[in-house]
């Protein structure tokens, strides 16, 4: 029998990726993707990952030289497709060809802004932005629901969107979910992507001008008031005298007044008070030309 010393060696094989869990990915989603490795040395804090375009690396976490788990970001216009997975520790490269598919995301709604509108608001712009959405001009509608009118819905982009809404007065305040259905696609937002809050106060005079010297009864008109008898006021300023407010609703009311003769001309802001809520409104004092 002949035989050599140190005849043979064994050398430790190529670095290579084996296996990728999960191996798929939708689009703008945040994934976590567990990689075995074969023949390779993985570093914490020395491996770095690459998962082809538009897929950002959060983090990669080693478990040991053959494990590690790397925290991905798929773009939401990341290429559909098989993407080659490339881990790399100092000057040693591991990939596996193909070992991440990119799929289609689910779409729906990602950002409503603004957020919020009032009750009664007659022409809010709102520009919605999709995830993985493929909206069409004269094709995709708008929803946001009981008591809000979609009048009009630009489409800037597969997932770029201005809608133009209208609230009426009676809709219920809170939150609100945002779809935009396109065909067969259905984009929804979170439920608390809009919110409809109450409607800002405000009041009208009728009518909303006096002559110096008069002492006329102004009905006063509210929306979204809280008009209450004997607790609402009013004051025109030290040179008109207001009487005791009549209400006849939360909405209605009248006060006579008393316009002195030398009543300052033009036109005044004047404030309707009950309890903490304050209404402004206009008033213009007229010289009396008689």
């Amino acid at each position: 029998m002949v035989s050599i010393t140190n005849g043979f060696s064994v050398t430790q094989g190529s670095a290579a990726i084996s296996s990728l869990t999960p191996n798929q990915g939708g689009q703008g989603q945040l994934a976590n993707v567990v990689v075995v490795g074969s023949n390779t040395n993985f570093q914490q804090n020395v491996t770095t990952a690459n998962f082809g375009p538009n897929i950002g690396i959060n983090s990669v976490t080693v478990t040991d030289l053959t494990h590690a788990t790397v925290n991905i970001t798929i773009a939401g216009n990341a290429t559909l497709g098989a993407q080659t997975v490339t881990l790399t520790t100092g000057g040693e490269t591991a990939s596996l060809v193909n070992g991440f598919a990119v799929v289609a995301g689910t779409p729906h709604v990602l950002t409503v802004n603004p957020s919020s509108g009032h009750q009664g608001d007659t022409a809010d712009t709102i520009t919605i932005t999709g995830q993985s959405t493929h909206w069409q001009q004269g094709t995709t509608v708008a929803d946001f629901g009981q008591g809000i009118t979609v009048s009009s819905l630009t489409i800037n982009s597969t997932t770029s969107a201005t809608a133009v809404i209208s609230i009426a007065t009676t809709t219920p305040a809170g939150n609100r979910t945002v779809t935009l259905t396109t065909g067969s696609e259905f984009a929804a937002s979170a439920s608390n992507a809009f919110v409809v809050q109450l409607g800002i106060p405000a009041a009208t005079l009728n009518p909303n001008f006096g002559t110096q010297g008069t002492n006329p009864t102004i009905a006063i008109n509210g929306a979204f008031t809280n008009f209450t008898q004997g607790v609402t006021t009013v004051n025109f300023g030290s040179d008109i005298q207001a009487g005791t407010v009549t209400v006849n609703g939360p909405s209605q009311a009248s006060v006579p007044i008393q316009i002195s003769t030398v009543a300052a001309l033009g036109t005044r802001n004047l404030t309707i008070t009950t309890g903490t809520q304050t209404v402004n409104a206009s008033f213009s004092v007229v010289a009396d030309n008689r």
